[in-house]
């Protein structure tokens, strides 16, 4: 078997801090790796001087993933971006309430669109979706309900090529702090299946378990193709409350409450 590149190196590092929720102590990150001494450290220096990761305190050493856009041009990213998708965030959320939500089990529930809550501190990069729900599950035997929090990343497909693999490594990075994540492309001309990066997202969110959806229509769950099934994941509890104080509106968060005392 060939020797992974540094290429390749490179983003194992940056996939596994992204699961990590963007940042991590240096020990618990190069166990987690598998790598020995030597390796770890010559990735670190190379994302280091390509000023992709940062350094940080703790026993050992920390590192975490940098943001390198000025904050005037993370508003203006951040509006344009928004100006894109905007229009289909309802639609979606009205189809995943009607038809996606019941598809996967869920009969009480509620989601909200979660990228317009302002630019509220959120914990890193990337740690905000676009949707975000929160489901209960009831068991026919426990007495007790099942809660989890699936959030999506939706991206247009286009011209403009938005729908490419860092769209699964946004989704990633969500899935730090939710336990099923989802990657939802809008394929609203029919141009998925000539992205050039079609096979890559597809691999990768094989890999890490991210569900990706295509939808020509967002208003048809007729025309939503589930074209891989995400994998669910456990969070800790507090892992679990604070994507809820973090990620929700007010309104929400009442929402919920409504729903655990039923």
């Amino acid at each position: 078997m060939s020797r992974p590149t540094d290429d390749e190196l490179k983003q194992r590092f940056i996939e596994k801090l992204l699961v990590k929720g963007g940042m991590s102590g240096n020990i618990s990150l190069r166990t987690e790796l598998g790598w020995t001494d030597e390796t770890y450290w010559k990735v670190h220096y190379i994302l280091i001087e390509d000023g992709k990761i940062e350094r940080g305190l703790g026993r050992g050493g920390s590192v975490s993933i940098i943001n390198n856009i000025s904050e005037v041009e993370q508003v203006n990213q951040f509006n344009t971006e928004f100006e894109t998708e905007l229009n289909l965030y309802q639609p979606v959320l009205n189809t995943i309430d009607s038809s996606l939500m019941l598809q996967l089990g869920y009969r009480r529930f509620y989601g909200e669109i979660s990228a317009q809550l302002g630019r509220r501190e959120t914990g890193g990069t990337w740690t905000r979706p676009d949707l975000i729900y929160y489901c209960l599950r009831s068991s026919r035997y426990l007495p007790q309900k099942a809660a989890h929090l699936i959030t999506f990343e939706i991206k247009k497909s286009g011209r403009d090529n938005d729908a490419n693999v860092t769209g699964v490594y946004e989704a990633l990075a969500h899935l730090a702090r939710a336990n099923i994540a989802f990657l939802l492309i809008a394929d609203c001309n029919q141009e998925f299946d000539s992205n050039k990066e079609k096979s890559r997202i597809i691999s990768q969110c094989q890999s890490h378990g991210i569900g990706l959806i295509i939808a020509s229509d967002p208003n048809s769950f007729d025309n939503w193709n589930i074209l891989v099934e995400p994998r669910y994941k456990e969070i800790d509890v507090m892992i679990f409350e604070s994507s809820i104080s973090e990620l929700t509106s007010n309104d929400m968060k009442t929402k919920i409450m409504d729903l655990i005392m039923l």
